[in-house]
């Protein structure tokens, strides 16, 4: 398989709903020390970002700093005070799975100042409740809650089909049509009785191998992982990754999601690298940003979008052939 065929299998199998999830660039402060990034707004039109010196936000942090002389003691560095960066890197992976964030205000029933605050990267500290709130969001349904992250339920049946069940066999045992299997989203939420249903036949069968060997060869060329690549505690969270070998070809959108996210130390596939040199490109990244991403110099950064350029180059001649052998 040559370079073109890996990268455009990896354009192929890729959500397109990941780039408008992706950052842009003027959005991501990289800490090199911490290995972590700092987003500043989201990416999906949301009101969770930082907020400008007379937001509400702001004059409550204004009103909370003492004035000299006062009595009162700071939040900044008092007993209940925590690290914010957790619950702000745990809400960036929400958002990125695709919750809402009406959603993750009543989940956590914070303020939305409170919430504003935790995101916005100016903020090093937050109150224990407020971060406790934000991390006690789970990323699979809880008791009462209508809507879930749909990644968990899309890695379910693909895990089922590269055990050797095709889509129409695990259609008749879910109850649900072929195209709702299909078209499973990542970066979306779903029912959460949609997902108990795919839970309930994963559990049943995910230990035993299908029949149908083409189809699990066929998954397994994709790079879509097995059950036994999943554990249960990390199968629904968008930043977790298979506990297994997929090869150059394998594209895990968590991977190239947690990289997204600032986890810059987190080995990633070629194809999950091309992808984020296109995401690059198409956001208009500068090569700066694109070398942090990545974790690489400036040198192999712009190396990187050359042969990148190049083989999409190669990849359209070839496709355009293609159409024109199909018409003569």
């Amino acid at each position: 398989m040559t370079d073109v065929d890996v990268v455009s299998r990896t354009q192929n199998n890729l959500s397109p709903a990941l780039c408008d999830a992706v950052p842009d660039s003027n959005t991501m402060n990289p800490d090199r020390n911490t290995g972590s990034w700092s987003r500043s707004t989201t990416s999906r039109g949301g009101s969770f970002g930082p907020t400008s010196d007379g937001s509400d936000a702001a004059r409550a942090r204004r009103r909370s700093t003492p004035a000299a002389g006062s009595n009162r003691t700071s939040r900044r560095g008092s007993a209940s005070s925590v690290p914010s960066g957790p619950a702000r890197r745990h809400l960036l992976s929400l958002r990125l799975g695709g919750m809402p964030d009406q959603m993750i205000l009543d989940l956590t029933k914070l303020s939305l100042s409170d919430v504003e605050t935790v995101a916005n990267h100016k903020c090093f500290e937050t109150t224990a409740s407020i971060s406790k709130a934000i991390l006690d969001v789970t990323f699979h349904p809880t008791r009462g809650r209508a809507m879930t992250l749909g990644v968990g339920a899309q890695r379910r049946i693909r895990a089922l089909v590269a055990m050797g069940y095709s889509v129409q066999a695990l259609s008749e045992l879910t109850g649900l049509s072929v195209p709702k299997l299909s078209t499973l989203p990542s970066d979306q939420v779903v029912p959460s009785e949609l997902w108990s249903v795919i839970n309930d036949v994963y559990d049943q069968i995910s230990m035993t191998p299908g029949p149908d060997e083409q189809v699990r060869n066929a998954a397994r060329e994709q790079g879509w992982a097995t059950p036994l690549a999943w554990d249960d505690d990390e199968i629904d969270d968008p930043r977790a990754r298979p506990h297994s070998p997929r090869g150059i070809r394998g594209v895990d959108e968590a991977a190239v999601y947690r990289r997204l996210c600032g986890e810059w130390r987190l080995p990633l596939t070629l194809a999950e690298q091309a992808e984020i040199v296109g995401i690059s490109l198409r956001r208009r990244w500068s090569t700066e940003h694109l070398a942090d991403v990545l974790g690489i110099d400036l040198d192999s950064a712009v190396k990187k979008k050359v042969r990148y350029r190049a083989r999409m180059a190669v990849h359209a001649a070839r496709s355009d052939g293609e159409r024109e052998a199909d018409v003569a």
